[in-house]
């Protein structure tokens, strides 16, 4: 006798739901029991147990990435320190207290077997010194940089701001001056020669910025917030030309899109096309 095949897809189901139940009630529920009952009357005394054995506290802080604030430093913002219980270390909040020193750009708490602690801190470097009583460091994003003992800033450019500029607690939100800041991080990613002998740059105009460099006396003229970036590698080669030419006193004009324009001798220099 052939049974139909719908009868049998329904005896096999039923069949499936049955092993589930006895799953169920077997090994599932007896698990699912013991757990509840054990860590109603364990865990409390687990956690007794990780605040004051000496085998549960942090036994090393590891610092890495920093260079301005020493390990010490660190160690402070983020109260994290050896012999601390692990169990009271989070590591969410020690990153926002690290980043909320002007100088540390990003952190990252990470727990290492067995009881240690990393901190990785990512800092922000000066990239300009702001024309003010007393001179103040800058950072490529705008933030005012506490001094480091010890270290100079003589050799950092000097920027002249507007007459009147923005400044919120510790960052500089003037946008004359974020484009000058954003300049200088261009200049020192694609010509570092170039960027390390600039001297100045004066924002004090009343529509276009100069830039002047400390071995010649020659002045970058341009236009802030404007398209300026195809310049920048050009510039070295224009410069260098200057130098051998000895054509001091002049004046490069950066606001042109496809070239550079030398004034003081009205001469003009296209700018190298790529392709």
């Amino acid at each position: 006798m052939i049974r139909p095949p719908g009868r049998s897809r329904r005896r096999s189901r039923s069949a499936s739901r049955r092993r589930v139940v006895r799953l169920l009630l077997l090994k599932v529920l007896p698990v699912v029991a013991l757990l509840f009952i054990g860590g109603r009357y364990l865990l409390p005394e687990l956690h007794a147990w990780l605040l004051t054995s000496p085998s549960a506290r942090v036994k090393k802080v590891a610092v890495s990435g920093n260079r301005f604030l020493t390990p010490r430093e660190v160690i402070t913002l983020a109260e994290i320190h050896p012999g601390m219980p692990m169990v009271t270390v989070r590591a969410g909040d020690a990153e926002a207290r690290l980043t909320t020193h002007p100088r540390i750009r990003r952190a990252d708490v990470n727990y290492r077997f067995p009881m240690s602690i990393r901190v990785d801190v990512q800092e922000r470097f000066p990239i300009a010194l702001i024309d003010g009583d007393p001179l103040t460091m800058l950072s490529p994003d705008g933030r005012v940089l506490p001094p480091v003992p010890g270290r100079r800033t003589e050799d950092l450019p000097l920027v002249v701001p507007p007459t009147a500029f923005r400044r919120e607690g510790d960052a500089v939100r003037d946008p004359l001056i974020i484009d000058a800041l954003h300049l200088l991080t261009m200049m020192r990613e694609e010509a570092p020669e170039l960027a390390r002998r600039v001297s100045l740059v004066d924002l004090s105009g009343v529509r276009f910025a100069r830039v002047y460099l400390d071995t010649l006396d020659v002045a970058l003229l341009y236009e802030p917030c404007a398209d300026w970036g195809g310049h920048i590698q050009a510039l070295s080669a224009v410069i260098a030309d200057l130098a051998r030419e000895n054509r001091e006193g002049s004046v490069l004009d950066l606001r042109f899109r496809e070239q550079i324009v030398r004034r003081g001798g009205d001469e003009r220099r296209p700018l190298p096309r790529s392709g």
